[in-house]
């Protein structure tokens, strides 16, 4: 008796020790939860007050937590607005010039729902892109709580504030739009999922176009993830130097996304007959991507599902089981450009931050190497872009550093097949793009 009372001791004490230690506050402050974290969409809020209120969140957050300690934190291309500008979320407006005649009512709405760790930059140069196709469309992009201030504001998020802010995102455009077509990135396209299964009587969305959509995670150990983060807080903590998203994740995080996925991939879930797009990478490291053709193959309308899968550059990583509606694309390779990544996607070559050459390079494989790393960052000539897996064992590829890549060489082809997707007019000929 006096043994089990002993254990029993020790046990709550080391708990109590476990808590305490998870609980205390981190030595860096932004890897602590801030006072302004990103805002939660209210009952009767306008879209207008949503973006304004976010907006002097993020700065608060970024003049107290990074421009007050140095002048660039993101590196000299970067003023303090320029950083809240790509992080904030937004609204573009039917053109004026090409939709005067219209009576308040637009005939179709885009919502853009960005991934986890990023921010609304990460679908911005899509919005835009639509923007031009659909001149007279209302498009708007949603900020997820616990992003664009400080990687410690997502210790405390949950995925009912995730639910809750893209309910908002949807009403908004009711009585706003006669079609709505929900863009989602990675995290954004299981939110989009997870929508329409809650709410299987409505029609609200007319469509929705998934890129990188993370239906399920690679990493095999993510099941653990609930109980991994009451005794790990953080899965890694890094420099943070991109200006439009955390480099930093903590495991409360994965685990609320792990319930996400857990949702959408059961063997319950309904099928649904709305049209569907999707874009995925054979070499995507991040998510696994063979979750996305099953879910693709069997939860989807034969007639009106489209997916776009980017081959890998190694000659491994086609989908298995492949169904109608399935166009394979050949690694497009150049000598600097080997393989799409699951961060490639949404990004032309010409972005002036994750572009070619852009102002922003994915070196964190090499973090733990000064010299490598920085290396890396600044020297073209000595880098191509790569998923990660293309690694080899002294952690370069054919002798040089790899960049995880952060653009789609094949941007332009994607956001044709988007418009003839939404317009319902593909042809052969424009799948083959």
């Amino acid at each position: 008796m006096k043994s089990v009372l002993k254990l029993s001791v020790t046990v709550l004490i080391s708990l109590f020790i476990v808590v305490v230690f998870l609980n205390r506050p981190d030595s860096e402050p932004r890897f602590n939860p801030s006072a302004n974290p990103a805002y939660i969409p209210q009952p009767g809020d306008s879209f207008d007050f949503y973006i304004a209120e976010n907006r002097r969140r993020i700065d608060q957050s970024l003049e107290e937590y990074y421009f007050d300690s140095r002048p660039d934190p993101f590196g000299a291309a970067y003023t303090r607005e320029d950083v809240l500008n790509m992080r904030s979320p937004y609204q573009i407006n039917p053109s004026p010039e090409q939709c005067s005649g219209l009576d308040g009512t637009e005939s179709t709405g885009f919502l853009m729902v960005h991934g986890l760790s990023d921010s609304p930059y990460l679908l911005k140069r899509v919005a835009e892109s639509i923007a031009s196709e659909y001149p007279c469309a209302l498009i708007r992009g949603l900020l997820s709580p616990g992003h664009s201030t400080v990687p410690g504001d997502l210790l405390n998020v949950r995925r009912e504030d995730w639910y809750q802010t893209f309910a908002f995102g949807v009403s908004g455009f009711f009585n706003l739009v006669e079609s709505l077509y929900v863009v989602g990135y990675s995290n954004g396209s299981v939110l989009a999922l997870n929508y329409l299964d809650r709410n299987r009587d409505s029609a609200a969305i007319s469509g929705l176009i998934l890129l990188s959509p993370g239906l399920k995670t690679r990493d095999t150990r993510a099941f653990l993830s609930p109980w991994l983060k009451y005794g790990w807080k953080w899965i890694n903590q890094s420099p943070d130097q991109d200006a439009v998203k955390y480099e930093s994740f903590p495991m409360s995080a994965a685990a609320e996304f792990y319930h996400l996925t857990e949702d959408v991939t059961r063997a319950g879930f309904g099928s649904l007959s709305l049209p569907v797009l999707m874009v995925v990478s054979g070499d995507d490291t991040t998510i696994d991507n063979q979750y996305s053709v099953d879910f693709f193959c069997n939860k989807l309308d034969a007639d009106s599902r489209k997916m776009i899968w980017y081959q890998s550059g190694l000659g491994s990583g086609n989908p298995e089981g492949i169904c109608s509606g399935i166009e394979l694309i050949p690694p497009a390779q150049t000598d600097r450009f080997i393989s799409y990544s699951h961060v490639a996607i949404t990004m032309p070559p010409t972005d002036p931050h994750y572009g070619m050459d852009g102002n922003y390079s994915a070196c964190l494989t090499y973090t733990s190497e000064p010299d490598i790393f920085l290396r890396c960052r600044e020297d073209n000539a000595a880098t191509v872009y790569a998923e990660n897996s293309y690694l080899d064992e002294a952690r370069s590829f054919a002798g040089k550093l790899v960049r995880r890549t952060t653009f789609n060489p094949a941007y332009n082809e994607m956001i044709s097949e988007l418009s003839c997707f939404v317009n319902s007019d593909c042809t052969e000929e424009e799948s083959s793009r």
